[in-house]
């Protein structure tokens, strides 16, 4: 989750992963571009301080 870590997400957007037998890679990742289709403003939280469980 290191690349999540590394910028603000934005609300509602979209992230998709691929797994094998011991990775996960993202396949999108922070895509807001079916607001912008409908013109939606993008939003987003950046003064978020989640630390891993």
């Amino acid at each position: 989750m290191t690349l999540a870590r590394g910028e603000a997400i934005a609300n509602c957007s979209i992230s998709s992963w691929r797994g094998d037998d011991a990775n996960l890679t993202p396949e999108r990742f922070n895509d807001a571009g079916h607001l912008a289709e409908h013109g939606a403003p993008t939003t987003e939280q950046e003064e978020v301080r989640a630390e891993p469980a």
